[in-house]
């Protein structure tokens, strides 16, 4: 039985060497623990950058949009102030000079005639403000004796508003 058991122990070798001669899978054909160490680290250190460069532009956009909404704050503010300025007929109550499309005369000339500080106050304007005319060629077009209608520290074509 020694002898079998000697022969199957023979037979086994030859196995078991072959065995030691079949090549170990790879990952990514890297060769050992400290390649796929490596590789690892790197991943990690791609990730990471990442975040950073997206935590920057989320700030940068966050920066950006509080100007948009100064921006749209100042839109709002001025379509208010337009809305105060036109009027949809001449009999309507107001500070409003523009009737739809048409700037009328006679409201124009009732509006300028206000002081400047009643002007702002019944626009709500808090800041100093000027309107003025042009015209296709952008000529200034007198507001009856005046260039413009507004602060007095403010001047068109080196005229004062006054």
């Amino acid at each position: 039985m020694r002898k079998r058991a000697a022969k199957r122990g023979a037979r086994r070798k030859p196995a078991a060497v072959a065995a030691a001669q079949i090549p170990k899978p790879r990952l990514l054909g890297l060769k050992s623990i400290d390649d796929r160490t490596a590789v690892f680290a790197f991943l990690v250190f791609l990730v990471v950058v990442f975040f950073i460069f997206d935590a920057i532009a989320d700030q940068q956009a966050r920066s950006k949009g509080g100007t948009a909404a100064k921006a749209l704050t100042k839109d709002v503010a001025e379509r208010d102030i337009l809305s105060k300025l036109i009027i949809d007929s001449k009999e309507q109550d107001g500070t409003g000079f523009i009737v739809r499309n048409d700037v009328d005369p006679e409201l124009l000339e009732h509006f300028a005639s206000k002081k400047y500080e009643q002007m702002k106050a019944e626009l709500g304007i808090d800041s100093d403000f000027v309107i003025h005319f042009e015209d296709m060629n952008g000529n200034i077009i007198p507001i009856g004796d005046r260039m413009c209608i507004g602060s007095n520290g403010a001047s068109i074509n080196g005229v004062p508003c006054s």
